[in-house]
């Protein structure tokens, strides 16, 4: 059986807390140790990129969005992750080159959709 540690670590503890404490004390959880399941470790690995995810969209959208040939962006889900997607005019290995595999430790996912169109009502 595998164990969280305390979500959140007391102002005299020297040692740095990990992703999953800064995240726990982020999202206000309680200070208990869980046991978890492999299926529950799953689920809570998911959250964590979905966490990520977002902000981490957020920091780097301006920057991603300035490469030409890029049409959009957001989040989606890769093998059943949530991951960052990058919608492209024409997937070329220039282009492909120039966006990053991952986001802070959140994969990206590059699709080709042709440009976007502006529907009207």
């Amino acid at each position: 059986m595998k164990f969280i540690g305390q979500a959140v670590r007391g102002a005299g503890d020297a040692k740095p807390m990990s992703k999953l404490e800064h995240l726990c004390k982020k999202l206000d959880a309680p200070q208990v140790i869980l046991p978890v399941e492999s299926q529950q470790l799953m689920l809570l690995s998911m959250l964590i990129t979905e966490v990520q995810a977002q902000p981490a969209l957020e920091r780097h959208e301006t920057q991603i969005m300035s490469i030409p040939g890029v049409a959009g962006m957001g989040i989606g889900e890769c093998d059943e992750h949530p991951c960052i997607k990058v919608f492209v005019e024409v997937l070329t290995p220039e282009l492909k080159d120039q966006i990053p595999k991952d986001l802070e430790g959140v994969k990206v996912d590059i699709e080709e959709t042709g440009p976007f169109e502006i529907q009207s009502e």
